[in-house]
Protein backbone atom coordinates (compact mmCIF):
# COMPACT_ATOMS: atom_id res chain seq x y z
CA UNK A 1 0.00 0.00 0.00
CA UNK A 2 1.61 3.51 -0.63
CA UNK A 3 1.38 5.47 2.23
CA UNK A 4 2.30 9.01 2.39
CA UNK A 5 4.59 9.88 5.12
CA UNK A 6 3.16 11.70 8.42
CA UNK A 7 5.64 14.54 7.91
CA UNK A 8 4.32 15.66 4.63
CA UNK A 9 2.28 17.42 6.94
CA UNK A 10 3.55 17.58 10.39
CA UNK A 11 7.61 18.63 9.67
CA UNK A 12 7.22 22.86 8.01
CA UNK A 13 10.27 21.87 6.11
CA UNK A 14 8.69 18.98 4.33
CA UNK A 15 5.32 21.46 3.96
CA UNK A 16 7.82 24.16 3.00
CA UNK A 17 8.96 22.15 -0.29
CA UNK A 18 5.47 21.25 -1.31
CA UNK A 19 4.31 24.74 -1.07
CA UNK A 20 7.67 25.96 -3.13
CA UNK A 21 6.60 23.35 -5.76
CA UNK A 22 3.25 24.85 -6.11
CA UNK A 23 4.08 28.32 -6.08
CA UNK A 24 7.17 27.59 -8.72
CA UNK A 25 4.18 26.31 -10.66
CA UNK A 26 2.02 29.55 -10.49
CA UNK A 27 4.71 32.43 -10.48
CA UNK A 28 7.93 33.52 -12.31
CA UNK A 29 9.72 34.22 -8.95
CA UNK A 30 13.04 32.80 -8.62
CA UNK A 31 11.93 30.51 -4.94
CA UNK A 32 15.71 29.86 -4.11
CA UNK A 33 15.71 33.40 -2.03
CA UNK A 34 12.45 32.78 -0.66
CA UNK A 35 13.77 32.19 3.53
CA UNK A 36 13.57 28.90 4.59
CA UNK A 37 11.17 30.55 7.38
CA UNK A 38 8.52 32.25 5.10
CA UNK A 39 6.85 29.49 2.54
CA UNK A 40 4.50 27.42 4.75
CA UNK A 41 0.92 26.90 3.72
CA UNK A 42 -0.31 27.96 7.24
CA UNK A 43 1.88 30.80 7.75
CA UNK A 44 0.39 34.58 6.44
CA UNK A 45 3.69 36.23 6.29
CA UNK A 46 4.10 33.67 2.73
CA UNK A 47 1.75 35.84 0.64
CA UNK A 48 3.30 39.06 2.27
CA UNK A 49 6.46 37.91 1.16
CA UNK A 50 6.27 36.90 -2.11
CA UNK A 51 4.15 40.37 -2.71
CA UNK A 52 7.35 42.05 -2.14
CA UNK A 53 9.91 40.46 -4.32
CA UNK A 54 10.51 40.95 -7.73
CA UNK A 55 9.52 40.09 -10.50
CA UNK A 56 5.94 41.73 -8.81
CA UNK A 57 3.14 38.83 -9.21
CA UNK A 58 -0.01 39.81 -11.02
CA UNK A 59 -3.20 39.32 -9.72
CA UNK A 60 -4.36 35.79 -10.79
CA UNK A 61 -0.83 34.27 -9.10
CA UNK A 62 -1.88 36.23 -6.10
CA UNK A 63 -5.41 34.72 -6.31
CA UNK A 64 -3.54 31.25 -6.76
CA UNK A 65 -0.91 31.37 -4.06
CA UNK A 66 -4.18 32.58 -1.69
CA UNK A 67 -6.14 29.77 -2.99
CA UNK A 68 -3.78 27.12 -2.05
CA UNK A 69 -3.04 28.45 1.40
CA UNK A 70 -6.57 28.35 1.71
CA UNK A 71 -6.93 24.35 0.44
CA UNK A 72 -4.02 23.71 2.96
CA UNK A 73 -5.64 25.53 5.84
CA UNK A 74 -8.97 23.49 4.78
CA UNK A 75 -6.80 20.10 5.15
CA UNK A 76 -5.24 21.16 8.35
CA UNK A 77 -8.79 21.73 9.87
CA UNK A 78 -10.18 18.29 8.97
CA UNK A 79 -7.08 16.77 9.60
CA UNK A 80 -7.25 17.34 13.31
CA UNK A 81 -7.41 14.64 16.25
CA UNK A 82 -8.39 11.22 14.74
CA UNK A 83 -9.86 8.87 17.16
CA UNK A 84 -7.97 5.65 18.19
CA UNK A 85 -8.95 2.68 16.82
CA UNK A 86 -9.50 -0.02 19.29
CA UNK A 87 -11.40 -3.05 17.68
CA UNK A 88 -11.00 -6.70 18.32
CA UNK A 89 -13.98 -8.24 16.64
CA UNK A 90 -13.72 -10.71 13.43
CA UNK A 91 -15.47 -9.97 10.09
CA UNK A 92 -17.34 -12.45 7.68
CA UNK A 93 -18.57 -11.72 4.41
CA UNK A 94 -18.67 -7.74 3.21
CA UNK A 95 -21.63 -5.42 4.70
CA UNK A 96 -21.17 -2.55 2.49
CA UNK A 97 -22.69 1.51 3.73
CA UNK A 98 -22.85 3.36 0.62
CA UNK A 99 -23.60 6.79 -0.36
CA UNK A 100 -25.14 8.80 -2.75
CA UNK A 101 -27.21 5.64 -4.80
CA UNK A 102 -29.88 7.87 -5.82
CA UNK A 103 -27.62 9.50 -8.54
CA UNK A 104 -26.25 7.99 -11.76
CA UNK A 105 -23.29 6.30 -10.93
CA UNK A 106 -24.19 5.67 -7.40
CA UNK A 107 -27.69 3.65 -8.79
CA UNK A 108 -25.61 1.03 -10.65
CA UNK A 109 -22.94 0.71 -7.71
CA UNK A 110 -25.91 -1.07 -5.32
CA UNK A 111 -26.91 -2.85 -8.67
CA UNK A 112 -23.53 -4.00 -8.76
CA UNK A 113 -23.60 -4.61 -5.16
CA UNK A 114 -26.19 -6.11 -5.11
CA UNK A 115 -25.59 -9.21 -7.03
CA UNK A 116 -21.77 -9.51 -5.45
CA UNK A 117 -21.68 -12.88 -4.19
CA UNK A 118 -19.29 -11.69 -1.87
CA UNK A 119 -21.55 -8.92 -0.47
CA UNK A 120 -23.97 -9.83 3.04
CA UNK A 121 -25.57 -6.41 3.34
CA UNK A 122 -25.68 -3.37 1.83
CA UNK A 123 -26.47 -0.02 3.53
CA UNK A 124 -27.56 2.93 0.68
CA UNK A 125 -27.47 6.15 2.96
CA UNK A 126 -28.84 9.30 1.07
CA UNK A 127 -29.86 12.56 2.12
CA UNK A 128 -34.15 13.15 2.54
CA UNK A 129 -35.74 14.57 -0.67
CA UNK A 130 -36.53 18.16 -0.73
CA UNK A 131 -39.89 17.01 -2.48
CA UNK A 132 -40.48 14.68 0.94
CA UNK A 133 -40.60 11.89 -1.86
CA UNK A 134 -39.82 8.24 -0.04
CA UNK A 135 -36.43 6.73 -0.65
CA UNK A 136 -37.69 3.92 -2.31
CA UNK A 137 -39.40 5.89 -4.83
CA UNK A 138 -36.26 7.78 -6.07
CA UNK A 139 -34.25 4.69 -6.10
CA UNK A 140 -36.82 3.14 -8.39
CA UNK A 141 -37.47 6.02 -10.31
CA UNK A 142 -33.31 5.81 -11.01
CA UNK A 143 -33.49 2.43 -11.37
CA UNK A 144 -35.89 2.51 -14.36
CA UNK A 145 -34.28 5.39 -16.04
CA UNK A 146 -31.36 3.45 -16.45
CA UNK A 147 -33.36 0.59 -17.78
CA UNK A 148 -32.63 -1.80 -14.44
CA UNK A 149 -35.44 -3.62 -12.98
CA UNK A 150 -36.86 -1.54 -10.04
CA UNK A 151 -37.14 -4.40 -7.14
CA UNK A 152 -33.18 -3.96 -7.20
CA UNK A 153 -33.97 -1.00 -4.15
CA UNK A 154 -36.11 -4.07 -2.52
CA UNK A 155 -33.60 -6.31 -2.57
CA UNK A 156 -33.47 -8.53 0.93
CA UNK A 157 -29.70 -7.21 1.30
CA UNK A 158 -30.49 -3.18 0.95
CA UNK A 159 -30.89 -1.47 3.86
CA UNK A 160 -32.52 2.49 2.68
CA UNK A 161 -31.51 4.99 5.14
CA UNK A 162 -32.36 8.83 5.14
CA UNK A 163 -29.38 10.23 6.69
CA UNK A 164 -26.82 13.14 6.35
CA UNK A 165 -23.31 12.10 6.37
CA UNK A 166 -22.06 15.43 7.11
CA UNK A 167 -24.26 15.51 10.78
CA UNK A 168 -23.45 13.86 13.94
CA UNK A 169 -23.95 9.97 13.79
CA UNK A 170 -25.05 10.73 10.65
CA UNK A 171 -28.38 12.12 12.06
CA UNK A 172 -29.73 8.94 12.99
CA UNK A 173 -31.37 7.25 16.06
CA UNK A 174 -28.48 5.69 18.30
CA UNK A 175 -29.64 2.04 17.40
CA UNK A 176 -29.01 2.65 14.12
CA UNK A 177 -26.00 4.25 13.98
CA UNK A 178 -24.76 1.66 16.64
CA UNK A 179 -25.97 -1.13 14.16
CA UNK A 180 -24.18 0.62 11.15
CA UNK A 181 -21.14 0.73 13.32
CA UNK A 182 -20.95 -3.25 14.21
CA UNK A 183 -21.54 -4.45 10.97
CA UNK A 184 -20.20 -2.04 8.65
CA UNK A 185 -16.84 -3.79 6.53
CA UNK A 186 -16.54 -1.21 4.24
CA UNK A 187 -17.82 2.14 2.96
CA UNK A 188 -17.97 3.27 -0.40
CA UNK A 189 -18.59 7.43 -0.85
CA UNK A 190 -20.14 8.56 -3.86
CA UNK A 191 -21.98 11.66 -2.71
CA UNK A 192 -20.76 14.97 -3.57
CA UNK A 193 -22.04 17.96 -4.38
CA UNK A 194 -21.63 18.97 -8.17
CA UNK A 195 -21.54 22.59 -8.75
CA UNK A 196 -18.36 24.18 -10.90
CA UNK A 197 -19.51 27.31 -9.96
CA UNK A 198 -19.12 27.09 -6.80
CA UNK A 199 -16.33 28.16 -4.34
CA UNK A 200 -14.13 26.01 -2.63
CA UNK A 201 -15.77 27.11 0.89
CA UNK A 202 -19.77 25.85 -0.09
CA UNK A 203 -17.84 22.23 0.08
CA UNK A 204 -17.33 22.48 3.79
CA UNK A 205 -20.24 20.05 4.61
CA UNK A 206 -19.00 17.61 2.29
CA UNK A 207 -15.32 17.32 3.57
CA UNK A 208 -17.34 17.38 6.94
CA UNK A 209 -19.36 14.52 5.56
CA UNK A 210 -15.92 12.97 4.50
CA UNK A 211 -14.31 13.18 7.68
CA UNK A 212 -17.32 12.18 9.64
CA UNK A 213 -17.11 9.03 7.62
CA UNK A 214 -13.20 8.37 8.64
CA UNK A 215 -14.10 8.87 12.42
CA UNK A 216 -17.35 6.30 12.04
CA UNK A 217 -14.40 4.08 10.53
CA UNK A 218 -12.05 4.41 13.12
CA UNK A 219 -14.27 3.92 15.65
CA UNK A 220 -15.09 0.65 14.25
CA UNK A 221 -15.68 -2.64 16.51
CA UNK A 222 -13.69 -4.82 14.34
CA UNK A 223 -10.35 -5.40 14.66
CA UNK A 224 -9.53 -3.84 10.98
CA UNK A 225 -11.17 -0.70 10.41
CA UNK A 226 -13.86 -0.66 7.30
CA UNK A 227 -11.80 0.10 4.47
CA UNK A 228 -13.24 3.58 3.12
CA UNK A 229 -12.80 4.10 -1.16
CA UNK A 230 -13.78 7.65 -2.25
CA UNK A 231 -15.06 8.08 -5.05
CA UNK A 232 -12.88 11.60 -6.61
CA UNK A 233 -12.72 13.00 -10.22
CA UNK A 234 -10.42 12.72 -12.61
CA UNK A 235 -11.10 16.48 -13.69
CA UNK A 236 -8.79 17.47 -10.66
CA UNK A 237 -6.26 16.52 -12.84
CA UNK A 238 -7.25 18.97 -15.36
CA UNK A 239 -4.41 21.53 -14.96
CA UNK A 240 -1.63 19.09 -15.65
CA UNK A 241 0.47 18.47 -18.95
CA UNK A 242 3.06 15.45 -18.13
CA UNK A 243 4.90 14.28 -21.63
CA UNK A 244 3.98 10.34 -19.99
CA UNK A 245 0.71 9.22 -18.91
CA UNK A 246 0.19 10.91 -15.21
CA UNK A 247 0.62 8.21 -12.36
CA UNK A 248 -1.86 6.77 -9.64
CA UNK A 249 -0.34 9.19 -6.84
CA UNK A 250 -0.65 12.09 -4.76
CA UNK A 251 -0.34 15.94 -6.53
CA UNK A 252 0.32 19.53 -6.07
CA UNK A 253 -2.58 21.79 -4.81
CA UNK A 254 -2.04 24.10 -8.04
CA UNK A 255 -3.03 21.31 -10.02
CA UNK A 256 -6.76 21.64 -8.87
CA UNK A 257 -7.08 25.24 -9.07
CA UNK A 258 -9.75 26.44 -11.08
CA UNK A 259 -12.76 25.54 -9.30
CA UNK A 260 -14.15 24.57 -5.90
CA UNK A 261 -15.36 21.24 -7.38
CA UNK A 262 -11.89 20.55 -7.89
CA UNK A 263 -10.20 21.94 -5.04
CA UNK A 264 -12.21 20.09 -2.58
CA UNK A 265 -11.73 17.08 -4.45
CA UNK A 266 -7.81 18.02 -3.70
CA UNK A 267 -8.36 18.69 0.00
CA UNK A 268 -10.41 15.73 0.38
CA UNK A 269 -7.51 13.35 -1.22
CA UNK A 270 -4.92 14.90 1.11
CA UNK A 271 -7.05 14.37 3.94
CA UNK A 272 -7.07 10.80 2.99
CA UNK A 273 -3.09 10.51 2.61
CA UNK A 274 -3.04 11.81 6.66
CA UNK A 275 -5.53 9.06 7.55
CA UNK A 276 -3.37 6.24 5.70
CA UNK A 277 0.09 7.81 7.17
CA UNK A 278 -1.26 8.59 10.56
CA UNK A 279 -4.02 5.96 11.13
CA UNK A 280 -4.88 2.44 11.07
CA UNK A 281 -7.68 3.45 8.58
CA UNK A 282 -6.50 2.03 4.51
CA UNK A 283 -8.39 4.30 2.22
CA UNK A 284 -8.90 4.21 -1.22
CA UNK A 285 -9.17 7.08 -3.63
CA UNK A 286 -10.63 6.54 -7.26
CA UNK A 287 -10.41 9.09 -9.85
CA UNK A 288 -13.41 8.39 -12.00
CA UNK A 289 -12.98 9.84 -15.64
CA UNK A 290 -15.84 10.51 -17.29
CA UNK A 291 -18.48 7.65 -17.60
CA UNK A 292 -20.72 7.29 -20.80
CA UNK A 293 -24.18 5.79 -21.17
CA UNK A 294 -26.10 3.62 -18.83
CA UNK A 295 -27.10 0.04 -19.57
CA UNK A 296 -30.17 1.38 -21.78
CA UNK A 297 -28.08 4.23 -22.93
CA UNK A 298 -29.16 6.71 -19.99
CA UNK A 299 -26.77 9.93 -20.20
CA UNK A 300 -28.11 12.93 -19.05
CA UNK A 301 -29.04 15.01 -21.92
CA UNK A 302 -28.06 18.19 -19.79
CA UNK A 303 -24.60 16.98 -19.39
CA UNK A 304 -21.72 18.54 -21.88
CA UNK A 305 -21.52 15.65 -24.74
CA UNK A 306 -25.72 15.81 -25.45
CA UNK A 307 -25.33 19.11 -25.56
CA UNK A 308 -23.02 19.70 -27.83
CA UNK A 309 -24.79 16.98 -30.09
CA UNK A 310 -28.04 19.23 -30.36
CA UNK A 311 -25.79 22.40 -30.92
CA UNK A 312 -23.98 20.52 -33.43
CA UNK A 313 -27.16 20.40 -35.11
CA UNK A 314 -28.17 24.08 -34.54
CA UNK A 315 -25.18 25.11 -36.12
CA UNK A 316 -24.72 22.71 -38.84
CA UNK A 317 -21.67 21.10 -38.52
CA UNK A 318 -19.94 18.26 -36.09
CA UNK A 319 -16.40 18.61 -34.43
CA UNK A 320 -13.64 15.74 -34.62
CA UNK A 321 -10.04 15.28 -33.91
CA UNK A 322 -7.51 12.74 -33.78
CA UNK A 323 -7.27 12.87 -29.77
CA UNK A 324 -8.38 10.08 -27.69
CA UNK A 325 -11.36 8.87 -25.74
CA UNK A 326 -11.15 6.95 -22.37
CA UNK A 327 -14.92 7.20 -21.73
CA UNK A 328 -16.06 4.29 -19.91
CA UNK A 329 -19.11 2.73 -19.85
CA UNK A 330 -21.02 3.78 -16.43
CA UNK A 331 -22.50 0.49 -15.15
CA UNK A 332 -18.87 -0.96 -16.25
CA UNK A 333 -16.95 2.24 -13.88
CA UNK A 334 -19.37 1.23 -11.31
CA UNK A 335 -18.50 -2.54 -11.25
CA UNK A 336 -15.02 -1.73 -11.76
CA UNK A 337 -15.76 0.17 -7.95
CA UNK A 338 -16.97 -2.28 -6.10
CA UNK A 339 -14.00 -4.58 -7.35
CA UNK A 340 -11.28 -1.60 -6.17
CA UNK A 341 -12.63 -1.50 -2.30
CA UNK A 342 -10.31 -4.25 -1.42
CA UNK A 343 -7.68 -2.59 -2.97
CA UNK A 344 -3.97 -2.44 -0.78
CA UNK A 345 -3.09 0.71 -3.44
CA UNK A 346 -4.10 4.70 -1.77
CA UNK A 347 -4.53 6.24 -5.42
CA UNK A 348 -6.32 4.88 -8.57
CA UNK A 349 -7.50 6.19 -11.93
CA UNK A 350 -10.40 4.74 -13.28
CA UNK A 351 -11.30 5.34 -17.00
CA UNK A 352 -11.58 2.89 -20.00
CA UNK A 353 -7.58 1.03 -20.56
CA UNK A 354 -8.71 0.95 -24.57
CA UNK A 355 -8.50 4.50 -25.87
CA UNK A 356 -10.12 4.81 -29.29
CA UNK A 357 -9.84 8.08 -31.71
CA UNK A 358 -12.90 10.91 -31.09
CA UNK A 359 -12.84 10.96 -34.69
CA UNK A 360 -14.55 7.27 -34.47
CA UNK A 361 -17.23 8.51 -32.18
CA UNK A 362 -17.60 11.96 -34.27
CA UNK A 363 -18.12 10.39 -36.85
CA UNK A 364 -21.17 7.96 -35.77
CA UNK A 365 -22.36 10.71 -34.43
CA UNK A 366 -22.31 13.12 -37.18
CA UNK A 367 -23.89 10.58 -39.69
CA UNK A 368 -26.72 10.51 -37.65
CA UNK A 369 -27.54 14.15 -38.49
CA UNK A 370 -26.23 14.63 -41.83
CA UNK A 371 -23.63 16.59 -40.54
CA UNK A 372 -20.29 17.33 -42.11
CA UNK A 373 -17.10 16.73 -39.69
CA UNK A 374 -15.32 20.29 -39.10
CA UNK A 375 -11.98 20.28 -36.73
CA UNK A 376 -12.93 21.39 -33.46
CA UNK A 377 -12.03 24.84 -33.14
CA UNK A 378 -13.99 25.81 -36.22
CA UNK A 379 -16.77 24.41 -34.71
CA UNK A 380 -16.02 25.72 -31.24
CA UNK A 381 -15.73 29.46 -33.74
CA UNK A 382 -19.08 29.10 -34.71
CA UNK A 383 -20.34 28.34 -31.50
CA UNK A 384 -19.37 31.59 -29.76
CA UNK A 385 -20.14 33.62 -32.38
CA UNK A 386 -23.69 32.10 -32.33
CA UNK A 387 -23.91 32.67 -28.58
CA UNK A 388 -22.22 36.25 -29.13
CA UNK A 389 -25.06 37.18 -31.31
CA UNK A 390 -27.76 36.15 -29.14
CA UNK A 391 -26.00 37.21 -26.27
CA UNK A 392 -28.89 39.38 -25.00
CA UNK A 393 -31.74 37.39 -25.97
CA UNK A 394 -33.91 35.81 -24.24
CA UNK A 395 -35.34 34.13 -27.26
CA UNK A 396 -36.10 29.74 -25.38
CA UNK A 397 -36.18 28.56 -28.87
CA UNK A 398 -32.32 29.73 -29.08
CA UNK A 399 -31.29 28.24 -26.33
CA UNK A 400 -33.20 24.92 -26.72
CA UNK A 401 -31.76 24.29 -30.21
CA UNK A 402 -28.22 25.63 -28.73
CA UNK A 403 -27.53 24.87 -25.13
CA UNK A 404 -23.65 24.33 -25.60
CA UNK A 405 -24.17 28.25 -25.77
CA UNK A 406 -24.84 28.41 -22.08
CA UNK A 407 -21.48 26.14 -21.69
CA UNK A 408 -18.99 28.27 -23.63
CA UNK A 409 -16.67 28.46 -20.91
CA UNK A 410 -16.37 24.87 -20.71
CA UNK A 411 -15.92 24.25 -24.66
CA UNK A 412 -13.54 27.41 -24.85
CA UNK A 413 -11.58 25.00 -22.02
CA UNK A 414 -11.69 22.48 -24.06
CA UNK A 415 -10.49 24.24 -26.52
CA UNK A 416 -7.33 25.54 -24.82
CA UNK A 417 -6.71 22.06 -23.62
CA UNK A 418 -6.43 20.63 -27.14
CA UNK A 419 -4.22 23.91 -28.85
CA UNK A 420 -1.86 22.66 -25.16
CA UNK A 421 -2.03 19.32 -26.20
CA UNK A 422 1.42 19.70 -27.94
CA UNK A 423 2.97 16.32 -26.39
CA UNK A 424 -0.15 14.31 -27.74
CA UNK A 425 -0.97 13.56 -24.03
CA UNK A 426 -4.85 14.44 -23.53
CA UNK A 427 -8.08 13.07 -24.62
CA UNK A 428 -10.10 14.73 -26.33
CA UNK A 429 -11.75 16.83 -23.11
CA UNK A 430 -8.62 18.22 -22.27
CA UNK A 431 -7.94 15.42 -19.69
CA UNK A 432 -4.59 13.83 -19.66
CA UNK A 433 -4.25 10.35 -20.28
CA UNK A 434 -3.24 8.41 -17.24
CA UNK A 435 -1.67 5.48 -15.65
CA UNK A 436 -3.96 2.45 -15.36
CA UNK A 437 -1.41 0.14 -12.74
CA UNK A 438 -3.00 0.11 -9.43
CA UNK A 439 -6.27 0.22 -11.14
CA UNK A 440 -5.85 -2.91 -13.46
CA UNK A 441 -4.26 -5.00 -10.23
CA UNK A 442 -7.43 -3.95 -8.18
CA UNK A 443 -10.16 -4.81 -10.91
CA UNK A 444 -10.71 -8.22 -12.66
CA UNK A 445 -13.20 -6.16 -15.07
CA UNK A 446 -10.77 -3.89 -16.17
CA UNK A 447 -8.14 -6.79 -17.40
CA UNK A 448 -10.76 -8.76 -18.79
CA UNK A 449 -9.90 -9.50 -22.64
CA UNK A 450 -13.76 -9.31 -23.45
CA UNK A 451 -14.46 -5.50 -22.60
CA UNK A 452 -14.45 -3.93 -25.71
CA UNK A 453 -14.01 -0.10 -26.45
CA UNK A 454 -15.96 2.25 -27.36
CA UNK A 455 -17.84 1.60 -30.93
CA UNK A 456 -20.67 2.33 -33.42
CA UNK A 457 -23.04 0.32 -30.74
CA UNK A 458 -22.16 2.54 -27.93
CA UNK A 459 -23.33 5.32 -29.97
CA UNK A 460 -26.78 3.59 -30.92
CA UNK A 461 -27.60 3.08 -27.93
CA UNK A 462 -27.04 6.37 -26.24
CA UNK A 463 -28.59 7.78 -29.52
CA UNK A 464 -31.98 5.77 -29.10
CA UNK A 465 -31.85 7.00 -25.48
CA UNK A 466 -31.73 10.38 -26.33
CA UNK A 467 -34.58 10.33 -28.99
CA UNK A 468 -36.82 9.66 -25.80
CA UNK A 469 -35.67 13.12 -24.42
CA UNK A 470 -36.31 16.57 -24.99
CA UNK A 471 -33.09 16.84 -26.31
CA UNK A 472 -33.83 15.43 -29.72
CA UNK A 473 -37.60 15.02 -29.75
CA UNK A 474 -38.26 19.00 -30.19
CA UNK A 475 -37.80 20.49 -33.61
CA UNK A 476 -35.09 22.72 -34.89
Amino acid sequence: MQVISPSMYQDSLSIRDEHLKSLRTTTQMDLRVVPSDVVHPMIPTSAQYITQVEPPLDQGQREDIDKIEEMMSMVKRHSQKFPKHHGSSATHRDVVLVTGTTGSVGTLILAALVVAYDVRRIFSVNRKAADGSSLLDRHEISLKRQGLDPSIASSPKVTLLEATVSDHQFGLPKSTYEMLREETTHIIHSAWLVNFNLPLQAFELQLKGLRNLIDFALDSPHSTPPRLLFVCSLIMLLNINHLEPVKEGPVEPYVALGSGYKESKWVSERLLEIVASETPLRPIIVRLGQVSGGPNGYWNHREWLPSLIRSSIYLKCFPTGPEPVIWLPAATAAKVITEMRNSPDLHLHLVHPRSVPWSTISKELAAAFNLPLVPYPEWFSALEQSALANANSADIEFRRNNPAAKMLGAFRGMLKGLERNTNRNKEFTGLPLVSLENAMKASPTLRDENLLPLGPVDVEQWLRYWRTTVLLQSKL
